[in-house]
């Protein structure tokens, strides 16, 4: 399957194992590591559950990117909820 087929896969019928696979054949950098990051994030359990670190890339220049995973439970197109997604991702 290409990455552009796995990627419109994934929209329509997301499961971790699909985005670890799209993830793997993106970047050869990409590390799986699976680490519950629930108490450290601390979200809201009425907007977002199951917060899961699944892997990160380590570029050339030591800058990371750690791939996190949850289960929304609120909407994600009004204000608020954009900035809850962004408190939670800074955090």
């Amino acid at each position: 399957m290409s990455q552009r087929e796995l990627l419109k896969e994934l929209s329509t019928n997301y499961s971790e194992e699909k985005l670890l696979q799209f993830l793997r054949n993106a970047s050869f950098d990409f590390k799986p590591e699976a680490e519950d990051l629930t108490k450290e994030v601390e979200p809201d359990p009425e907007f977002i559950r199951g917060v899961r670190k699944i892997g990160e890339i380590t570029f050339d220049d030591r800058r990371r990117l750690v791939v996190v995973s949850s289960l929304l439970t609120g909407k994600i197109t009004d204000k608020t909820s954009k900035k809850k997604q962004f408190d939670i991702g800074w955090k």
